[in-house]
């Protein structure tokens, strides 16, 4: 396995005086294989206007949120799920789709 992620998960909440906060925290660390996915494997897998730009190879974990964000360490690239593929249903392998969230300049 290649490179180490922070799976964040973003909460929101409404404070008492009717404010709006948004906190982002690392729910756990992952290693894992990122491979750019192929325009052709992409309109297969992914019908949508939304479409995966990488797939993320790691060990299975049952534990992961539904809705989270990967964070390549150092912090440079992060990424957003759109699904994730238990190979076989193994339980040995998982497969998750991703999208690239440009930086903001």
């Amino acid at each position: 396995m290649r490179h180490r992620f922070h799976v964040d998960v973003t909460t929101v909440t409404e404070t008492d005086a009717k404010d709006i906060v948004t906190t982002t925290t690392t729910y756990t660390k992952i290693w894992g294989e990122l491979h750019p996915v192929d325009l052709r494997e992409s309109d297969v897998l992914n019908r949508s206007v939304i479409r995966p730009s990488h797939r993320l190879i790691t060990r299975y974990r049952a534990d992961l949120p539904d809705s989270f964000t990967l964070v390549l360490q150092p912090g440079l690239r992060r990424f957003t799920n759109h699904g994730e593929l238990n190979v076989d249903e193994r339980n040995a392998e998982l497969h998750i789709l991703l999208t690239e969230i440009p930086k903001a300049e």
